[in-house]
């Protein structure tokens, strides 16, 4: 005998581990094709990696129960037995905490992929509370799976939870900022002034909103750098969100050669207003194209033009400008209309300054 167990018993115990392994990985491989297959039929897509570890911890949770069972074949004493059992139990409910954790993960991965990607039907919060509540049920499931670990292996998780309420005071004072935090997610989430997917401006930081977490709100800058920004700070900022403007806005000012002539100067003008009023992005109503000369100066002849324009994605906004402004080079062009020239600066068809 060794360690109180004859060889046999050792074997069928070894047999037990190693057959739990091999049903494992078979169980796991039936249970993510089964689930590919229905994600398939209900036409979702779904993460590859989060299903597979969603079915590795359900078939190792239900491998390990279906164990217990084989464990009073093994011959081991009562106290034995029920000691290897209840460990087994408590590895089963680990193995199917890490699944109900993962699944988390893949749910809210699909809720925010989806909203993102039908967008166009307008702001929704769930993308911006998805990624909440995900971290929120994570946390229950992780509190609730510790709880009953303990519970198994015996730990008085009631004397637990006393001291934890009795030393309570100290870690509110020690977790401040996180209470700050947490407080000012609520009131984004309250009062939306940005959603997830937004562009916003906010105390010098510029990009689209990526996550607003429970502590803190993620912008991925068009540098494709990541700025986090703590929520108890964010909610008390100005923010500038260019996400939610039903129009965009285009001002710039063109200053051409005071040699020009008035029925030149005049042709220009209206060659210019033609040129946006025909392109297709362009809000026609009057109050929303001007093209007028502003400012005689000591530079030139200054003509300014504003115009707002139906472009929802910022690609789209730079090729209105890009179409705008080609246009209106080629009005000057066609009309041997040169720039006003400003100290050395060599003599060019147009001077265009983007306010």
């Amino acid at each position: 005998m060794t360690f109180g167990l004859y060889p046999w018993q050792w074997l069928l115990l070894a047999a037990l581990v190693v057959g739990a392994i091999v049903v494992a990985t078979i169980m796991r491989r039936l249970i993510g094709a089964v689930a590919k297959w229905l994600l398939r039929k209900v036409h979702v897509d779904a993460d590859a990696g989060l299903v597979k570890a969603v079915a590795r911890g359900l078939a190792l949770s239900i491998v390990a129960e279906a164990d217990k069972f084989m464990l009073p074949f093994v011959g081991l004493d009562w106290k034995t037995t029920t000691t290897i059992a209840m460990w087994v139990d408590a590895l089963a409910i680990s193995f199917l905490v890490i699944a109900a954790y993962r699944f988390v993960d893949l749910v809210c991965l699909r809720t925010v992929d989806h909203v993102l990607r039908n967008r166009a039907n307008g702001r929704s919060a769930a993308a911006t509370l998805a990624p909440l509540i995900a971290s929120a049920l994570k946390v229950i499931v992780v509190v609730i799976g510790i709880t009953i670990v303990l519970g198994l292996l015996g730990v008085n998780v009631a004397a637990i939870l006393t001291g934890l309420s009795i030393g309570g005071v100290a870690l509110a004072l020690a977790a401040q900022d996180t209470i700050k935090n947490l407080f000012g997610s609520v009131m984004i989430l309250a009062d939306q002034p940005f959603a997830v997917g937004d562009w916003i401006i906010v105390q010098g930081a510029e990009g689209v909103v990526e996550e607003i977490g429970f502590r803190s709100t993620r912008i991925r800058t068009f540098a494709d750098s990541l700025i986090s920004i703590p929520n108890g700070r964010m909610a008390d900022m100005t923010i500038d969100n260019l996400g939610l403007r039903r129009l965009r806005r285009y001002r710039t000012m063109v200053s051409i050669e005071h040699a020009t002539s008035v029925q030149n100067t005049q042709a220009f003008v209206d060659a210019v207003r033609y040129v946006i009023v025909s392109h297709p992005l362009t809000i026609k109503e009057p109050d929303r194209i001007s093209v007028a000369l502003t400012e005689l100066s000591t530079v030139g002849l200054t003509i300014t033009v504003t115009m707002f324009a139906d472009a929802a994605m910022l690609a789209d906004e730079a090729m209105f400008k890009h179409e705008i402004n080609m246009g209106i080079l080629e009005a000057a062009d066609a009309r041997g209309i040169r720039l006003a020239r400003q100290g050395e600066a060599p003599p060019s068809p147009l001077s265009v300054v983007n306010v």
